[in-house]
């Protein structure tokens, strides 16, 4: 018994019944306490009366796939980790169960090993606040959003620059990955536009090294070449959304709107908690 893993309570939920069943014993072999579940109705009956450590979903199933039981399991269980497994991944499904709160996101066929060490980090390193688009319920557009547009196509950033300033955005543009650090480094910005292929440092990169930074802002990957593995590192890094290129400018706009409404929350809420904090330090 691996005793690592004993003792976690597991819900294992997939409608191809072989395949569940197989991975039960060899998860039970591994020292986890495995519930397995062949849909999702059956799953979120488990939920409501079983407590978990951790979940397993399938994401195309029959009924309820798994980014809907994902977002169920969350108003039952906002802090449960959830690995996702596919396969058939595509991007809309990888970077929507990222937002709602999976940890993983994980491509059949997969290593069982791997995916045993998986849930025992997801249970271990769990968080305790909700997924942020749960507390999103608006936008605010009264003032002007700083935003800058990274992209190594110039007829890109020409094209969409313009446009984009015609809607009331302050926009800027970088070619370059190294530019737009810079860039972020003498201004801030409220959302950040990224190309994921770009030579020399690419999208994702960038991304991170922003983040290193502990700049304060919302991140919008865009890609002419989209992949599961790409979209999940992205979000992974703190992108908010992903837009295939070229980019829809009415879907753009409104991705823009809502990632500056996820900032504003964002920034409020680690307001009250640095107030909260001091309060508690300074009682009197």
């Amino acid at each position: 018994m691996n005793s690592a893993a004993s003792n976690i309570r597991l819900l294992l939920v997939d409608d191809e019944y072989d395949f569940l069943n197989s991975v039960t014993a060899s998860l039970n072999r591994r020292g986890f306490i495995v519930t397995p579940a062949s849909n999702g109705m059956e799953a979120l009956s488990f939920i409501e009366n079983q407590e978990f450590d951790a979940a397993v979903l399938d994401v195309k199933m029959p009924g309820i796939d798994g980014v809907e039981l994902l977002r169920k399991l969350r108003q039952i269980n906002p802090h449960l980790p959830v690995i996702m497994l596919t396969g058939h991944g595509n991007i809309p499904d990888a970077f929507e169960s990222t937002k709602i709160g999976a940890v993983e996101y994980l491509s059949k066929p997969y290593d069982l090993d791997s995916l045993s060490e998986k849930v025992r980090k997801a249970v271990e390193g769990q968080s305790k606040s909700p997924p942020l688009d749960a507390k999103l319920t608006g936008e605010d557009t009264a003032v002007k959003i700083s935003l800058l547009l990274v992209d190594d196509e110039e007829e890109l950033l020409v094209s969409l620059a313009p446009v984009l300033r015609r809607r009331n955005f302050n926009v800027d543009i970088a070619q370059s990955g190294s530019e737009a650090l810079r860039m972020a480094e003498s201004k801030n910005y409220d959302v950040i536009v990224l190309d994921i292929r770009m030579p020399g440092m690419d999208g994702i990169e960038t991304l991170k090294r922003l983040q290193e930074k502990k700049h304060n802002f919302e991140a919008i990957i865009l890609t002419g070449h989209p992949s599961v593995a790409n979209a999940f590192e992205s979000i992974k890094q703190g992108a908010a959304e992903y837009l295939i290129k070229p980019p829809n400018i009415d879907d753009l706009t409104e991705l823009i709107k809502k990632s500056y409404a996820k900032l504003k929350i964002r920034m409020a809420d680690s307001s009250q908690t640095s107030v909260r904090d001091i309060l508690e330090r300074y009682p009197d």
